[in-house]
This record gives structure tokens, C-alpha cells and sequence, in this order.
């Protein structure tokens, strides 16, 4: 499955290695922050875990006013995101949080 549509009630598939498979931009839901919370202002450099077992990935993170979620840019695409993912992200070794990925 590389997408669903809920609202349509769609689902659109693709083979291994399709690109629509690989997510470079995720929105994030049901933050959780540990240590401290992000300026919405600022461009934040951080890294990401996805899965409990992925591997940290640089990304940036920004705060989108207009939907009012926080976005994940990663540096390289990866697949294996939807809807719900864990997402821990990090400042150097500090853990600052855990959230859900969003469906995008």
C-alpha cells in the first residue's frame, strides 16, 4: 500500500521501489515533547528515528501556521511511513520527542 485516501475510501498500490513507496515529507500528530518544545518560528536541524529500529536520518523540522501541524523534512526519502508511524526525533544525543506520523 503506498497510499490511502480515507475520504474517498481509496487505496492506490505500487510494486516494490515505486517512488509514490518513498516519503521524504511528513506532517506529525499527537506530540509528545520530553525535554522542550521547538520554536514554531525557527528552522530546526534534528534527526529522525522512524520504527523503533530505523536508522536516524538528519532532517529539519518546521511548523506549519496555515495547517498548524509540525512538518519532518528527512534528507533522504525512505519507505515504510504511514499514517500513525512512531517518530522519535533528537537534538545531537538529547531525545526530545515522540509523535505519530500524519496521512499525507
Amino acid at each position: 500500500v503506498a497510499k490511502k485516501d480515507a475520504k474517498k475510501n481509496e487505496i492506490i498500490v505500487a510494486p516494490e521501489g515505486h517512488p509514490l513507496n518513498f516519503k521524504k515529507n511528513i506532517f506529525l500528530t499527537q506530540e509528545h515533547w520530553i525535554s522542550i518544545i521547538p520554536q514554531k518560528k525557527k528552522v530546526h536541524k534534528l534527526h529522525a528515528r522512524i520504527r523503533q529500529v530505523g536508522e536516524l536520518i538528519p532532517c529539519t523540522l518546521t511548523f506549519n501556521k496555515t495547517k498548524k501541524h509540525w512538518n519532518v523534512t528527512l534528507k533522504k526519502a525512505i519507505t515504510g511511513v504511514s499514517a500513525g508511524q512512531a517518530i522519535v526525533l533528537y537534538k545531537k544525543k538529547e531525545c526530545l520527542g515522540g509523535m505519530s506520523s500524519g496521512d499525507s
